[in-house]
């Protein structure tokens, strides 16, 4: 799974970012988001973030509108995360109760 290293509120603009990242099985994350701590943390890291962003108000039908994807010319479609196999990633997932829109081979891009 991924793990929240750290959060940016900008209460001014009403947006929120946060910051997610993969570790490796054997290490833990103590330092708690939002921090000056997660902030230098995040920021002098060798891996790779998601960085999301939530903009307040969206949830409750106020402001601009994100869309899932899925539609034609419906903007964002896909998150990629690094796998050996994403067969074996899907079928896991998959008998864990993961829905899936589309999976790696019925798109246009192959897994």
């Amino acid at each position: 799974g991924m793990t929240l290293i750290d959060k940016l509120d900008f209460p001014q603009y009403d947006f929120t970012l946060y910051f997610m990242t993969t570790l490796p099985e054997d290490e833990t994350y103590d330092l708690t988001p939002g921090t000056q701590e997660a902030h230098d943390y995040l920021w002098s890291m060798e891996s790779v973030a998601l960085e999301l962003t939530h903009n307040h108000g969206t949830e409750n039908g106020e402001g601009e509108k994100y869309y899932p994807g899925n539609q034609e010319k419906d903007g964002f479609g896909h998150i990629a995360v690094n796998t050996d196999d994403v067969y074996a990633a899907c079928e896991k997932l998959e008998k864990a109760g993961v829905t899936f829109k589309k999976k790696p081979d019925e798109g246009r891009m192959k897994g």
